[in-house]
């Protein structure tokens, strides 16, 4: 049984259909410009959330993060711990800023006093 696939294509502003065994050549270099886009904008973080912490139950199994990545802030402690610098932080997670850095490590103090 032949299956069809079929697609939108914006040269000819019309639906295309391929049965199997025939190959589409598509603007590879399209769909990788636009991928790419769209993955930067999933890294962006808001202003609101530079400098804090928060957990999500869907994020990390539910550990502590730096708001707005998937970084825990028991793995900065970790690098604090060993010596690490900020400046060698930042060079391994460069989406942070100095004040995430700062903020989880409170936070880590925090936890452990209370813990």
């Amino acid at each position: 049984m032949k299956k069809a696939v079929h697609f939108f294509d914006p040269s000819t502003d019309r639906v295309e259909s391929l049965q199997d065994g025939q190959y589409a050549m598509l603007p590879v270099i399209d769909v990788i410009t636009d991928m790419t886009e769209k993955v930067t904008k999933l890294k962006e973080r808001s202003k609101t959330q530079l400098g804090h912490v928060d957990r999500n139950k869907f994020t990390m199994r539910n550990s502590w993060v730096v708001s707005g990545t998937r970084i825990p802030t028991a793995t900065i402690r970790r690098y604090a711990d060993a010596g690490f610098s900020e400046d060698h932080i930042l060079k391994e997670y460069p989406t942070l800023t100095r004040e995430d850095i700062r903020e989880a490590l409170k936070h880590e103090k925090r936890l452990a006093k209370h813990g």
